[in-house]
């Protein structure tokens, strides 16, 4: 039985107003408290997420940004 590959990790990022972060520090905090395999690969930071009429957050929507 072949495995598939494990995908990566990644996370879309909304900063609060007046909350100050670059990508570099979020990827080095995850690197630093999370086990390695939890470790964040790709880190986006964006204005907001997609949401649907529900106010829920669309997360198919995610791999377009």
């Amino acid at each position: 039985m072949a495995r598939t590959p494990a995908p990566s990790v990644s996370a879309c990022v909304v900063l609060k107003p007046g909350h100050h972060c670059t990508v570099e520090e979020l990827a080095a905090f995850s690197q630093r408290e999370l086990g390695k395999y939890k470790a964040l690969k790709v880190v986006k930071l964006v204005d907001s997420l997609p949401k649907g009429p529900s106010g829920k957050v669309q997360r198919l929507k995610l791999l377009d940004i």
